[in-house]
């Protein structure tokens, strides 16, 4: 399973370079953050990875509310950047949107249609996935909408919502993979990680997010939760896993607090060990080539 980085900045290469990663989502978005993104995605090009462009919205920010209007932001932005994309994600995590009030799967098996050939086009060699979906790769959303077949990869957002115990919620999660694999498709986690308690503690924290209530894992537990999940999806034969690089508080939800490290950019207690234990895994292919003043920052015990 490659590994990458999810929200992929210029200041997450380091840490990117550490793990190995060979893939950077980023959000090419709406055209305002054109310029942005692409010093994102050249970032991303020269530490050795590939662009993972997540095109036009997310669940909690949409861009461009009609189809129409969506076809041709995406174009616009596939023909600005002079890199070959490696993959879009087409819209971001979508369960949760609704278009002229009709939920995401009574809508975006035709947007998803749409956009393949706009991307392919452009971009011929890209991978084309879903929008994410999937609490606890829940696949519920795949079975609803995605056997459009318009899609090289299914992409899955499986964020951690610990509500059980992790033996429990690990035996759920690798059920969801293996309902998910048998549909046929290769399988990427385009973003993953385990909401860890905020410091300081953010107010909004632990609020009724579907299903119940959502509470974050103590530096004590992380590191076990992180091992367990990576280690599903290594066996269910994930292609691909995208890791927060940091908490991004602004997103008010328990996916703020999936980072690897605080969102400051200093260590949470379990990082170094979580970081080891990646290069590590039989399956790892890490290549450190760090200029002297960063490796010394991210030398591993």
């Amino acid at each position: 399973m490659e590994l990458g980085i999810a929200n992929y900045t210029p200041d997450d290469a380091a840490i990117a370079q550490v793990i190995g990663a060979r893939w950077a989502r980023i959000t090419v978005g709406c055209l305002p953050d054109l310029v942005a993104n692409e010093a994102a995605i050249e970032s991303a090009y020269a530490n050795g990875m590939h662009a993972i462009a997540v095109s036009g919205a997310t669940a909690d920010t949409i861009c461009v509310p009609m189809p129409s209007a969506y076809y041709e932001n995406l174009s616009f932005v596939l023909d600005y950047y002079s890199r070959e994309i490696g993959a879009v994600e087409v819209l971001g995590s979508v369960e949760g949107v609704y278009l002229d009030g009709k939920p995401a799967h009574e809508w975006y098996g035709e947007v998803l249609r749409e956009a393949y050939s706009t991307i392919v086009e452009r971009h011929p060699f890209a991978t084309v996935l879903n929008g994410g979906f999937g609490r606890n790769a829940d696949p519920w959303f795949l079975n609803n909408c995605l056997t459009c077949g318009d899609m090289d990869a299914v992409a899955i957002n499986p964020f951690a919502y610990p509500v059980d115990d992790l033996d429990e919620y690990a035996e759920q999660f690798a059920l969801n993979l293996q309902q998910i694999g048998a549909a046929g498709y290769t399988v990427w986690a385009t973003v993953f990680g385990v909401p860890t308690v905020p410091e300081p503690v953010d107010p909004e924290y632990g609020r009724k997010v579907l299903p119940g209530d959502v509470h974050a894992i103590g530096a004590d537990e992380a590191l076990d939760w992180y091992k367990r999940l990576l280690t599903e999806l290594e066996i269910a034969g994930v292609e691909a896993c995208c890791l927060m690089a940091r908490d991004l508080p602004h997103y008010k939800t328990p996916a703020a607090w999936c980072g690897l490290r605080y969102a400051d950019g200093t260590d949470k207690p379990w990082t170094q060990e979580l970081l080891l234990w990646l290069q590590e895994r039989p399956a790892a292919q890490v290549l450190i080539d760090l200029p002297p003043e960063e490796a010394s920052e991210w030398t591993l015990a």
